[in-house]
């Protein structure tokens, strides 16, 4: 990162400030830059709107969430996306999909550098420069991952994360649950670091999906593994009953071959049997409160 150069931040902001077409400007984004520029802007702002606001700022660096960060690099096209001058993409918030990394990192031409925290705890991990893995930012948290028994999970194993941050003078957190499921790395990152290393960050607690049997599974579905079935551009798969799942997409206008049935035989092998399935095509998937999108969501009240 060069600590001279400036970011742009695209989020939500729950006081509806920063708006188009100015959002807002200051300096001094980390701490070993203070006079290193800042832009901010309201991820409300229509997508050709952020992109008219980011070719006037020209920022050395792009923060924002991964879905919007998609949207802005198709919405872009590789041309205009390499026109931008960008350094890097920074995304927060949300788990960064294989598929979405792929897709953002081919048009603009550049990496994202994923990092991983909360702000209960600040910073908790940060992506290998040699692998996708996430090394922990050990110097500030110590971050166990949990199984269903409370018990380490076995590398290689999913399980819930749990932190203890080591600098909250004010406001210990320990033990901490983050209410995020991940699996720690079973060998040595090639790297050489000796941090511990985290495999996947595997998502929300609140995307657990629950069946009908008792038994409950986060849903891991990889966007193109949906796409021979349901072209779209934007999908989002909530689970609405404990029998049943809603699958919310936005067609991709260049295929309209839909294969209903074979969709339907993959979510039963890949989430449950019992499963009905719903598909509803939609002009955009709404964003939740906070300005994210959410691939996975449960819409089934605690029982």
């Amino acid at each position: 990162i060069d600590t001279a150069g400036s970011l742009a931040i695209i989020k939500s902001y729950a006081d509806g400030g920063k708006a188009f077409p100015d959002g807002a400007r200051s300096r001094g984004w980390h701490l070993f830059g203070p006079n290193a520029g800042l832009f901010e802007l309201n991820s409300a702002t229509g997508f050709e709107q952020q992109i008219e606001w980011l070719e006037r700022r020209r920022p050395d660096y792009l923060a924002s969430y991964p879905n919007n960060i998609l949207e802005l690099a198709r919405t872009l096209g590789a041309a205009r996306a390499r026109r931008l001058g960008l350094k890097a993409l920074m995304p927060f918030g949300e788990t960064v999909s294989e598929d979405a990394r792929a897709e953002i990192e081919e048009i603009f031409a550049i990496s994202m550098l994923d990092r991983y925290g909360s702000t209960e705890i600040g910073q908790i991990s940060a992506q290998c420069p040699m692998s996708l893995r996430h090394h922990v930012s050990m110097e500030n948290v110590f971050l166990e991952i949990l199984d269903d028994d409370n018990k380490p999970a076995k590398p290689g194993e999913q399980g819930r994360v749990v932190v203890t941050g080591l600098y909250n003078y004010s406001m210990p957190f320990i033990r901490y649950e983050q209410a995020d499921y991940a699996i720690l790395s079973p060998d040595a990152c090639p790297c050489g670091r000796g941090l511990t290393s985290i495999e996947r960050i595997v998502g929300r607690a609140r995307s657990v999906f629950r069946f009908n049997d008792g038994s409950s599974r986060f849903p891991y579905l990889k966007p193109r593994e949906i796409m021979p079935f349901l072209p779209h551009r934007q999908i989002q798969v909530a689970q609405t009953h404990l029998d049943r799942v809603d699958i919310r997409y936005v067609p991709d206008p260049s295929c309209d071959t839909i294969d209903l049935e074979g969709l339907a035989r993959f979510i039963h092998e890949r989430l449950h049997p019992s499963l009905k399935v719903e598909t509803r095509a939609m002009e955009s998937i709404p964003r939740a409160p906070s300005g994210k999108y959410f691939d996975y969501v449960s819409e089934i009240e605690e029982q």
